[in-house]
């Protein structure tokens, strides 16, 4: 059973008022919503597949419908990648000026190497005890998509051409850090702090629902409020409760 918060977020209408067109719309590409807490287990068939990176689940361009393990175990944490690392540089060049020259001829260039990085990374995880085409360039006849089917060399060109080069330091930095975004699937903490320190990307959807404010700290240890009584008393989800690099004091 769909939420109909979200159905009616998305197209002003109950589950059960569907068109044909926008069912197939959820059954091909929808995800579960940021902040969504319904539909486990009953939207099963319906949620997008994580692939074997970083879930460990199976090549599925041909797949129906979602559901079930039958992934190999290779899915893993991207706790530091070598592209995140490059972001990090990438942030430092474009908000503080630090010379990048030993590690990349540009920022456009050291972009373009952390996207590389991070394909190749998926690509050798997919490419693990997968049956697909070896020739990825046959890929986009060779499967059914529902989205339009690119290449990693014609992904990254198209990313790369747009980056706005002469940008403001907020439009490249956005830019980057939206990428970075994408690139760092599997690590929410990545893209949680970066979006607290520097409040971009700024086009982030505000959540349909909100079960509750995010913390804004780490609450202290259940040891160290029993042990000592001086531990101060902290709202974790209050802007006031807030790390000191974190310049939005975000509430969601």
């Amino acid at each position: 059973m769909l939420n109909p918060n979200i159905t009616n977020a998305l197209f002003g209408s109950d589950p059960d008022g569907l068109s044909s067109s926008e069912e197939a719309y959820l059954a091909g590409i929808f995800g579960r919503d940021r902040a969504d807490p319904s539909g486990i287990p009953n939207d099963n068939p319906i949620r997008t597949i994580p692939g074997s990176y970083p879930a460990g689940g199976v090549f599925d361009a041909t797949s129906g419908s979602g559901g079930g393990n039958r992934g190999s175990s290779v899915g893993y944490f991207p706790m530091l990648t070598s592209w995140m690392t490059k972001f990090y540089l990438l942030e430092a060049s474009i908000t503080l000026g630090t010379d990048i020259s030993k590690v990349a001829a540009s920022e456009s260039a050291l972009l373009n190497s952390a996207l590389t990085d991070q394909m190749n990374k998926v690509w050798d995880f997919g490419s693990r005890g997968q049956t697909v085409a070896a020739d990825e360039s046959t890929w986009g006849t060779a499967y059914s998509w529902p989205v339009t089917f690119k290449t990693r060399a014609a992904l990254r060109a198209e990313v790369i051409d747009a980056y706005p080069t002469g940008g403001s330091e907020t439009a490249r930095l956005g830019y980057v850090l939206k990428q970075a975004w994408f690139a760092n699937f599997g690590n929410g903490i990545e893209q949680y702090n970066a979006f607290r320190r520097t409040g971009l990307p700024a086009d982030i959807q505000t959540p349909l629902q909100l079960p509750r404010q995010f913390a804004l700290r780490f609450p202290y240890a259940q040891d160290e409020l029993n042990l000592n009584s001086k531990t101060p008393v902290i709202i974790y989800d209050n802007p006031s409760a807030a790390v000191f690099w974190d310049t939005l004091k975000f509430q969601f």
